[in-house]
């Protein structure tokens, strides 16, 4: 990441002016695509939910698209169920083609959101805007909350109380504006870090914000893509990466792992429970998650910048951590420092694969012909004095309970 030092030298500016010479500031990765992952596969919507009635996939790209006598009763979106990522840089292109007279087509790019109305896809939270017209490309906006929180050029310092202070300029507005392409693809980059949040289309910085209400700068949320009720209209996306900023002191980011459907309804759902998990973690400062469904990350390197690694799959041999290197590539984030834990089934490695190095890195593991798994209905009374029971109030519960498992020698650590 290159970085620059954001020194305001124009006198006669505020005091929150400071503020910003305070911040590294982060100008968006221009050489490479180390540490970015493909949030969009190019072909169809997989990892991505709304109404099919206006989304689609043409021509490569995410196309959402309204028609005279088919225009949603409200704004909704296109959300993205791979996590609720925190301090991120996201890449992607964006055109926007007004199918009617007034010219009108205004979309957005939500992030560190919240789905509001889940059966209509109704999000709110900080918007990346976007239209064809000369105004709002570029200005931060949260949808269903402030408003207008930084117009295009304008650097902002949100104070505590709600109040808003322009304190700097990216540039000139219709000079960025100038730059950006009507009916063609734009660039479009934002970058959230902590609560600095800013916005660049075609290279041109379009706004910067310092969001210090703490009671509504959100530090993490899902992303999604907007379609406007109004004019019949297209807009669409491709080309998208992210960067999570993950291992910084402020953020750590757990990577769930949920394997590929092998049960029935109402066993072993991994993608459902581990969707269900990360949706309890999603408001815990300091942590960001992300779901990988249906077996092993397509990426590559998608597990390097994790802080914890958390499988919910198949085990035995078909345990996806066997396959391949994989053992090898995750013994060597557990010589960095990563996590690693496993849920129900997922902790049933093989003995000749697996099992050493499934005690080494989390303690124990089911071994098959000495540990056993009967159902039962288990009565819990009362629990013992432990960070993980923390809260946990006695309950019973029938299931599949694992027992006389192998752990380390003596139970060392």
């Amino acid at each position: 990441m290159k970085k620059i030092f954001a020194l305001l030298t124009v006198l006669g500016l505020s005091a929150g002016t400071s503020l910003f010479a305070e911040i590294d500031a982060t100008l968006p990765t221009q050489d490479d695509d180390a540490g970015f992952v493909s949030i969009f596969n190019g072909k169809d919507l997989t990892g991505w939910e709304g109404l099919s009635e206006f989304w689609s996939v043409k021509d490569g790209a995410i196309t959402g698209q309204t028609t005279e006598g088919h225009i949603p009763k409200e704004n909704t979106f296109l959300v993205w169920k791979g996590g609720y990522p925190s301090d991120f840089e996201i890449h992607c292109q964006f055109k926007l083609v007004a199918n009617n007279d007034q010219g009108f087509a205004n979309s957005g790019f939500q992030y560190r959101s919240k789905v509001l109305k889940p059966d209509y896809f109704v999000v709110g939270g900080y918007q990346a805007d976007m239209e064809n017209g000369p105004t709002y490309s570029g200005i931060l906006y949260e949808e269903k909350g402030r408003g207008i929180l930084a117009k295009r050029g304008e650097m902002v310092v949100i104070h505590p109380d709600g109040t808003k202070e322009v304190v700097g300029t990216t540039g000139k507005s219709d000079e960025i504006e100038a730059a950006i392409k009507k009916g063609d693809w734009n660039d479009y980059v934002i970058i959230a870090r902590g609560n600095h949040l800013q916005h660049f289309i075609n290279g041109h910085q379009t706004i910067e914000v310092v969001d210090q209400q703490a009671d509504k700068a959100a530090k993490s949320g899902v992303l999604a893509l907007q379609i406007h009720r109004g004019q019949p209209m297209l807009v669409q996306f491709k080309n998208f990466k992210i960067k999570q900023f993950s291992n910084s002191a402020e953020t750590k980011k757990i990577a769930f792992i949920a394997g590929k459907p092998s049960h029935g309804p109402g066993d072993h759902e991994y993608r459902a429970g581990l969707l269900l998990l990360q949706k309890c973690l999603a408001n815990v400062p300091g942590i960001t998650s992300v779901v990988y469904s249906n077996d092993w990350p397509t990426e590559s390197h998608a597990l390097d910048d994790a802080s914890a690694i958390v499988m919910f799959t198949d085990g035995t041999a078909k345990q996806p951590a066997l396959e391949g290197d994989r053992l090898q590539y995750l013994g060597e984030l557990m010589k960095k420092g990563v996590g690693f834990g496993c849920i129900h089934y997922a902790v049933e490695p093989i003995k000749e694969k697996g099992e050493k190095e499934f005690i080494d890195w989390m303690g124990g593991a089911f071994e098959i012909f000495w540990s056993v798994n009967p159902h039962w209905t288990a009565d819990f009374k009362q629990l013992p004095q432990h960070p993980v029971t923390r809260g946990v109030q006695p309950f019973s519960m029938n299931d599949e309970w694992y027992f006389n498992m192998r752990f380390r020698p003596n139970m060392d650590g």
